[in-house]
């Protein structure tokens, strides 16, 4: 008898002129391969992660940390000295003077920065014309406000060093009769820094009222699909300068709280405890934390019926 005839291996396939192949070809790269969606679901590319910041960023934010903690272990050095051995007040904030010298240096460059008006004959950032010149205008827009956040950041830095140096000559009693001088009058810069940006939050919710008058929703408006593009941005721009409002008014009656506060209690001792400093804080801190409970504890998954109610129209423009 005959051997039985050996297994021939078929040919293998020719292989694809993109290399890839579609994922139902026999040849083809295995699903998810080549980036298109194959039998074992999407492999959708992963989002890139953004640039980590240069080394010479983190070692400025790691010596400005240093400074404060050296500040700080200078602090507890000289409370806890009897006042009759306590050394110069000034060489326990010079750590804090030079943090704020390197922040200032820091700062200065995007606050005097030149920024051209965008032009038309500069080189297109997309085929069509308008979207090129509304990209330029987004991005010239983006340039002034970064400059308008480091002139703003300079000028609340300049108010805090003035405070600095005034709590340094009170406790240094220089010149001498300066530690007579009353807390009330030392906190000053504090008192005309919150005055100035509480004006600036009652100036940002006018604003926000101005620009939501001009909104006039037509008779039986239950949605925003009545707005058009610029109604769109005056929407958006009252809505953003009136929470900016709000929020920057909260923040400076907690800071003007607390620092009256630490004045009554710095000019007489029995005046209030101490923990009564620390009550605003404790409150907001408190509020935050029930809020954030209240959130958790509200999250529910939705069942597969719910997957089919269409959701509620958006609230029409107030």
């Amino acid at each position: 008898p005959r051997p039985p005839p050996a297994p021939t291996t078929p040919p293998p396939p020719p292989p694809a002129e993109d290399g890839g192949g579609d994922d139902d070809d026999v040849g083809g790269a295995p699903p998810g391969a080549d980036g298109d969606d194959g039998d074992f679901g999407a492999d959708e590319p992963e989002p890139e992660l953004p640039p980590d910041a240069p080394l010479s960023i983190r070692v400025f934010h790691l010596v400005q940390f240093m400074l404060v903690l050296v500040f700080q272990i200078l602090l507890v050095w000289m409370l806890s000295t009897p006042s009759q051995s306590r050394g110069s007040w000034g060489v326990v904030f010079l750590p804090l003077f030079i943090r704020e010298g390197l922040a200032l240096l820091s700062l200065l460059p995007g606050a005097f920065a030149s920024i051209p008006a965008p032009s038309d004959d500069d080189a297109p950032l997309h085929p069509d014309p308008d979207v090129s010149r509304e990209i330029r205008r987004l991005v010239h827009a983006q340039a002034l406000e970064l400059r308008s956040q480091h002139r703003r950041a300079i000028l609340s830095l300049l108010f805090r060093v003035l405070q600095e140096l005034l709590i340094v000559l009170k406790l240094a009693d220089a010149p001498p009769g300066a530690k007579d001088m009353s807390w009330w009058a030392v906190l000053a810069p504090v008192w005309i820094y919150c005055g100035a940006q509480l004006s600036i939050a009652a100036l940002m919710c006018l604003a926000s009222q101005a620009l939501s008058a001009q909104l006039e929703p037509p008779d039986g408006a239950t949605d925003d699909s009545w707005m058009s593009d610029a109604d769109r941005l005056k929407a958006a721009a009252a809505s953003e300068a009136g929470a900016g409002g709000v929020a920057a008014c909260c923040t400076c009656l907690c800071v003007t709280l607390v620092a009256a506060l630490v004045a009554a209690k710095a000019q007489d001792a029995d005046a209030l405890p101490a923990i009564v400093i620390f009550a605003p804080l404790l409150a907001a801190l408190g509020c935050c934390w029930c809020c954030t409970c209240v959130l958790i504890c509200g999250f529910r998954p939705l069942d597969d019926e719910d997957g089919d109610v269409e959701a509620p129209p958006p609230p029409g423009v107030v």
